[in-house]
């Protein structure tokens, strides 16, 4: 029989497969996972950004920035694999920042790291950021143990993953997907769709902001002190490894955004990153504005990120509702499931990655993961 490739990873079917076994067939499972995760990550944005600065108003900069983003806006309520790997990476990097024993931080990092990549494979930045943060709280020899623990993880699972499915899971989710077309226009037509957003003109100006304000700590770091001191400093700056994790999530998210089939969900990570920044920036933005300019940036971004979530949420109403009561994709579904009983026998079996879809055509669902 064909080997089929799954478009997902291992804990993610673990989550969905929970669902189905205690709800049975369903898609609000699913739906209620990326939104718990969503809020997850709510909570980690605020935990996060009081490490660097104790103001509760910081914290909700963050989380407000982020609940602007407009990629979020539209996978909230998805049943895809992007916010729960999300969410246990963003509290792998809480982790690094906030527990207060060092075994204990090592540990949880260490365990965190590779549940977010086999929750979702390109979840893989957590892998660099949360052992340098913990490098640069406990020592770098505890950064290093962590990063080498869950690298072992990832490669020993991945290992048992290859060895026990027929179809090679190793070729299956990077051969097979590096054979995947690239097309620059369709990254810019995804890149620009998350620019328009308010919320995102707003982070991109603290960006700018923070970027400049650390070249000129790094210049006067420079001038004044020794090659090797300029490196220690450089090393153990948690604003930096902040400014890694958002170029390297947004790097991510400009390759995969450029995939055929490729959606917005590939600048989750970005956002979430540049919300972090904004909350960490937030207490220089307010030293160098006035109190009406800190006004109008908060309204902007709140009534930008309310009018773009109404729009997103009438989008997915009629994509679902149908204009004219045409039905929209409630009628599809339909008429993909009468057009399977039409030519299925009750308690055939059905290999599929939809299985609620193979349940509701009178069939007995078998998915394979390979």
């Amino acid at each position: 029989m064909p080997h089929i490739s799954s478009q997902y990873d291992p804990v993610f079917y673990w989550i969905i497969g929970l669902g189905l076994h205690f709800f049975g067939p369903q898609f609000w499972f699913g739906r209620a996972a990326s939104a718990l995760a969503a809020a997850v990550i709510l909570w980690c944005l605020g935990i996060i950004v009081r490490q660097f600065s104790p103001r509760s108003e910081s914290s909700l900069i963050a989380r407000f920035c982020f609940l602007g983003w407009l990629p979020l806006q539209i996978f909230i309520a998805n049943q895809k694999s992007d916010l729960p790997a999300l969410a246990i990476g963003i509290l792998a990097i809480t982790g690094a920042l906030a527990l207060k024993r060092r075994a204990t931080a090592v540990i949880i990092v260490s365990l965190l790291v590779p549940l977010a990549f086999f929750t979702r494979r390109s979840e893989f930045i957590p892998l660099a950021i949360a052992p340098l943060l913990l490098a640069q709280r406990f020592g770098w020899w505890w950064g290093l143990w962590s990063g080498v623990c869950s690298l072992s993880i990832i490669a020993t699972g991945s290992w048992l993953l290859d060895y026990t499915s027929a179809g090679g899971y190793a070729w299956q989710v990077w051969g097979l997907q590096a054979e995947v077309p690239r097309s620059l226009s369709l990254m810019l037509t995804h890149a620009g769709a998350v620019a328009m957003s308010p919320a995102t003109l707003a982070l991109a100006a603290i960006a700018v902001f923070f970027a400049w304000r650390l070249s000129d700590e790094l210049r006067r770091q420079f001038k004044n002190s020794q090659a090797l001191e300029t490196i220690f400093f450089i090393a153990n700056n948690s604003r930096l490894a902040i400014f890694l994790y958002i170029i390297l999530a947004a790097g991510l998210a400009f390759f995969g955004a450029s995939l055929d089939g490729s959606n917005l969900n590939y600048f989750l990570e970005t956002g979430a990153a540049l919300a972090i920044l904004a909350g960490v920036a937030w207490d220089d933005v307010e030293a160098i504005i006035s109190p009406r300019v800190r006004i109008l940036f908060l309204t902007t971004v709140m009534l930008g990120a309310t009018l773009t979530f109404l729009r997103v949420g009438r989008g997915e109403f009629f994509r679902w509702a149908g204009e004219n009561g045409s039905g929209g994709g409630v009628a599809y579904l339909d008429e993909m499931v009468g057009l399977a009983r039409q030519n299925l026998r009750a308690g055939d079996s059905c290999i599929s990655t939809r299985l609620e879809m193979a349940v509701w055509s009178g069939c007995r669902a078998a998915f394979n993961f390979v």
